[in-house]
């Protein structure tokens, strides 16, 4: 993260995810040292043992990456941050910070610099399917636990709009009568 730091990379995230792949040898060469080179164990013990660790150092990575990824770009706890940098903040100064277009310039220059998005003849296309298939794997793990499909803001928005039913009626005519009458029992 210093690395990241230090070169001004707008794509830190990037940095977080290399430092967690690049820490799989330093890792290997501790675990050997310490666990392995004194261990008695088959070649296929020692097989599940390493899948074992390899599993669980990705599983740390993992989170270290998005420890990392919501710290540096939730607005929430950016605002935190500089709100605690800072010592205190008005209401305008913070909205002076974050408008909306800084906002969006952020995340489309993140895109770029991750090659996720190109800026072509003035308007920005997809470049990289990272987070393409990203999506598809959340759509994907959504729909085996059971929850309803989402769909883009672009569908809701250009999709046409249904006029909405009226609600079913809860007490069909005949039941009416029938209820009138044993109710009002004259």
């Amino acid at each position: 993260m210093v690395l990241a730091r230090a070169s001004g990379n707008p794509a830190s995230q990037m940095v977080a995810a290399e430092s967690a792949l690049a820490g799989h040898a330093p890792m290997a060469a501790l675990v050997w040292l310490l666990v392995f080179r004194h261990a008695t164990l088959t070649p296929s013990g020692l097989n599940v043992w390493l899948v074992y660790c390899l599993v669980v150092y990705n599983c740390i990575g993992y989170c270290y990456f998005h420890l990392f990824n919501m710290s540096e770009t939730a607005r929430r706890i950016r605002i935190l941050r500089d709100i605690l940098a800072a010592g205190s903040l008005h209401r305008e100064e913070i909205l002076a910070i974050y408008g909306a277009n800084e906002v969006v310039e952020v995340r489309l220059s993140r895109l770029e610099a991750t090659g996720q998005l190109r800026l072509q003849a003035g308007r920005y296309v997809i470049k990289g399917r990272l987070l393409y298939w990203a999506a598809r794997l959340v759509a994907a793990w959504r729909g085996i636990l059971g929850f309803a499909p989402t769909e883009s803001r672009a569908a809701r928005e250009t999709a046409p709009r249904e006029t909405p039913s009226p609600p079913p009626d809860l007490f069909p005519a005949e039941e009416k009568a029938g209820r009138g009458d044993s109710a009002n029992p004259s």
